[in-house]
């Protein structure tokens, strides 16, 4: 991508820590409060994909980057009409941003 010169934005799952935002998702991960802590070391980005000058961080509190975050307001800031997804969690996460991505038009 930045060999392209085109943005690259990465997305973090994390949560507030005081159990107002992780509800069902507790259903599932019922540690989410701590594992999903934006004071856990284990949200960040992996060294070997860690975020360059220029690139953009996003903190997002559900599946969806676009929920309840700024991504669509900094796509359309940009002038991006099309999306590039790639992550670990192919059918959750990645899928439920694209899906988004697509109801946005993008």
């Amino acid at each position: 991508m930045r060999a392209a010169a085109m943005p690259v934005i990465y997305l973090r799952h994390v949560v507030r820590g005081d159990g107002s935002d992780t509800g069902r998702f507790r259903d599932l991960y019922p540690d989410a409060d701590a594992q999903f802590a934006r004071s856990n070391p284990a949200i960040e980005v992996i060294d070997e994909l860690q975020p360059q000058d220029g690139d953009i961080v996003v903190d997002k509190l559900f599946y969806s980057g676009f929920h309840n975050t700024d991504l669509d307001m900094i796509l359309r800031m940009k002038d991006i009409d099309t999306l590039i997804v790639c992550g670990t969690v192919t059918n959750v996460c990645c899928e439920t941003t694209m899906r988004d991505g697509v109801h946005r038009e993008y």
